[in-house]
């Protein structure tokens, strides 16, 4: 016989309650410094979605999709890639090449904005 269980594993819902926040903050310290290291964005992105699978598997797809709203999440995306787009395009326009950076000498390498456009993109 079948038990209808409604309760998650506590231990999942203890894991996601713990390493969540420090998902979050670490894989957004990563994205913002992503410029720094090869793939950086890519692999902040992997540990951000990392914490809603764990908030997924934790507290359930309801809790998950209240959680992260998905219509704010494509507007997002789109206005994200609309932003990268426009950036590669200044470059092609002032200086001939496709994601050329337009900031010359910004800041000391190393830096946050040391990168000219390839931050703000």
């Amino acid at each position: 016989m079948k038990k209808n269980i409604k309760v998650k594993n506590i231990v999942l819902k203890n894991a996601a309650d713990v390493f969540t926040p420090v998902s979050l903050m670490f894989g957004f310290y990563i994205i913002f410094h992503g410029h720094l290291i090869p793939g950086g964005g890519l692999q902040g992105g992997v540990i951000v979605a990392a914490a809603v699978i764990l908030i997924h598997f934790g507290y359930g797809y309801e809790k998950a999709q209240k959680l992260f709203n998905m219509e704010i999440l494509i507007k997002n995306g789109a206005i994200g890639a609309i932003l990268y787009t426009s950036f590669a395009i200044v470059g092609l326009l002032f200086f001939g090449n496709f994601c050329r950076n337009i900031f010359f000498d910004m800041g000391r390498i190393g830096e946050l904005f040391s990168s000219g456009t390839i931050f703000f993109a």
